[in-house]
């Protein structure tokens, strides 16, 4: 009999507990995969928020540090008058004109550490002014001469005879490439307007060094990880994150051949030069998947945290309330079963308030 009276008391406390320890768990779960699922959007949205600032702050980089500079210095320079005299005089009057015109270049080439070497080539194709910071060449002569198997004079050659076509004041560019000793580089030039008949009247070209705007490229940085890449308008990588193994390769993605997944983010904006404001290179955030799930991992184990705590707060509660509730219950058991076997005197004992 005894065994029969707990079976049927420890019968009610374990359905009790069932039912509420089943609610705790539906709770538990629901409070995880609420944190996870609001945390992952935060960071999803986060790393995108990253990611479109400091693209932002590259373009805004490039543009301020060296198109407004560079294209305003060539404007200048092409419209001084320095110049305009150095292009009427008669040929045997060039050589006392021509040196305040080298000054002028010095002066400019001096300003910005970005120039490498400046330049003016006239209509005949010789090349009038040639400075290096604050040393000048005179051994360069004319575009017959330059050496077609070194890549700088070839890509000069290339710029004037593109320049050679166009409308006076047209800024285009050469480039990027890459030089043994000067690294990566590109050539920007502008058409001089002939003073006396309006036409064509040669070209000022400036070789300038990119090694800063990829320093600062390298410097950034998503979830302290180096993700950036510079790809030229071919998609041929001029820099990219250090650790091969750690990075994922953006080009068949911009492409085309391949299409970003979730576990993947890449984000690419061009930088843009030269009058009709063509493609020079272009930015890329490339994110590895690695980076994005050993976020969202961390982002799980804090999940499955909340919710074995919420679970273990809410067993004990449950366990707290079923004896609450069960107790009563026994103990009417309990009264009944004494008063079937006869004994009037027993009281049935509760011990709480309400219903029960």
């Amino acid at each position: 009999m005894k065994k029969h009276k707990g079976y049927k008391g420890l019968s009610i406390f374990l359905r009790l507990l069932l039912y509420f320890a089943l609610i705790s768990l539906v709770t538990a779960l629901v409070s995880g995969l609420a944190h996870y699922s609001r945390t992952a959007t935060f960071i999803k949205e986060d790393m995108s928020r990253q990611i479109d600032v400091k693209l932002k702050n590259a373009l805004d980089y490039f543009d301020k540090t060296y198109t407004a500079n560079l294209e305003k210095d060539l404007l200048f320079m092409e419209s001084s008058s320095i110049l305009d005299n150095l292009l009427t005089v008669q040929e045997e009057q060039i050589y006392f004109y021509r040196p305040e015109v080298e000054r002028q270049f010095i002066r400019f080439s001096k300003s910005n550490s970005k120039y490498i070497s400046l330049l003016f080539i006239d209509s005949s194709e010789n090349c009038l002014i040639h400075v290096e910071g604050n040393r000048i060449r005179r051994g360069y002569k004319s575009l017959k001469q330059l050496h077609a198997g070194d890549t700088l004079d070839r890509k000069i050659a290339g710029l004037y005879k593109r320049l050679k076509s166009e409308l006076p004041r047209t800024i285009l560019f050469e480039g990027p490439f890459q030089l043994r000793d000067k690294g990566m580089t590109m050539l920007l030039g502008i058409t001089k307007l002939e003073p006396d008949i309006g036409g064509f009247g040669g070209a000022i070209i400036a070789h300038i060094s990119l090694e800063d705007f990829i320093g600062y490229i390298s410097s950034l940085k998503i979830m302290n990880r180096s993700v950036v890449w510079l790809l030229d308008r071919d998609n041929t990588v001029i820099a990219s994150p250090d650790v091969e193994e750690m990075r994922l390769d953006p080009r068949s993605y911009i492409a085309g051949d391949k299409k970003a997944d979730e576990r993947t983010y890449i984000r690419f904006e061009d930088v843009t030069l030269g009058s009709d404001q063509t493609t020079l290179m272009r930015v890329v955030f490339s994110l590895p998947p690695d980076i994005i799930v050993s976020e969202m991992q961390e982002t799980l184990f804090i999940s499955i945290g909340l919710a074995l705590g919420v679970m273990s707060i809410s067993i004990l509660m449950a366990l707290f309330v079923s004896r609450q509730f069960s107790r009563p219950i026994i103990n009417l058991v309990k009264t009944s079963l004494s008063i079937s076997n006869g004994d009037f005197e027993v009281r049935a004992s509760s011990g709480i308030q309400g219903e029960l």
